[in-house]
């Protein structure tokens, strides 16, 4: 119960999918739809070469519908994932630049950072 309220109805409005398969994903999205990873701040464990922007670079407002793909910091995603990546130009990659050694953060820490810059930016967008 805890749990909803603390949601404020969110769960009721944002589509949440979990445990899909790659391949899965962009029938899960609507047309149109900007596809991001949240990656780890190094993307040690990837063999892909593909831009590793920061979460802030990149103009959140030029998409109608957003799908951010995470996965916990100790699993990291998946090597399925980095193909569909590697596969697929129009998915991009994000990260959190973190400073100090530190290479990742709790995966509802760092939903709330990225999805707070995507409220941000419409909101003085809406002001411009």
């Amino acid at each position: 119960m805890k749990v909803l309220r603390g949601g404020s109805g969110a769960h009721f409005y944002i589509p949440i999918e979990c445990k899909i398969e790659p391949r899965q994903l962009k029938t899960l999205v609507p047309p149109n739809s900007k596809i991001l990873i949240a990656d780890s701040n190094n993307a040690r464990d990837s063999d892909d070469s593909s831009k590793l922007d920061a979460y802030y670079q990149v103009d959140y407002t030029k998409f109608s519908h957003i799908c951010i793909v995470m996965n916990s910091e100790t699993e990291g995603i998946s090597k399925g994932i980095h193909q569909l990546i590697s596969e697929d130009s129009d998915i991009s990659r994000i990260h959190i630049p973190l400073k100090c050694g530190i290479d990742s953060l709790n995966v509802a820490n760092a939903f709330g950072i990225i999805a707070f810059e995507i409220c941000r930016q419409f909101i003085m967008c809406s002001k411009v």
